[in-house]
């Protein structure tokens, strides 16, 4: 269920924003959905057991929906930026770095 409504929440999206929709997009939506799903499943888990104060509080911080919205935005944007080319490095001649740099005279 999280699942389609992550991918049909991407498919909203890109038509509100003029933009065609791609499998791509609903791809990541869908497993948008399906992280959120398993980041509150596993918070009843380990908050059913008996576990420490502070380690309740920092599962209900990082489950609660801005600790999700972190977490999706660093799994979204990991899978989107790891595919992008890297730059090529720069051409380093070695007639350039020789050269001084002259000083203006004023």
């Amino acid at each position: 269920m999280h699942a389609g409504a992550g991918a049909a929440a991407a498919s909203v999206g890109a038509r509100g924003n003029g933009v065609p929709v791609t499998t791509r997009a609903v791809r990541l939506g869908a497993l948008a959905g399906v992280t959120k799903a398993g980041m509150t499943t596993f918070r009843e888990v380990v908050l059913m057991s008996n576990v420490n104060l502070v380690f309740a509080v920092l599962i209900l911080f990082l489950s609660s929906s801005f600790g999700i919205c972190s977490l999706l935005v660093a799994e979204i944007g990991n899978i989107t930026l790891g595919e992008s080319k890297r730059p090529p490095p720069p051409i380093h001649h070695p007639d350039n770095a020789c050269k001084k740099r002259r000083r203006r005279k004023y």
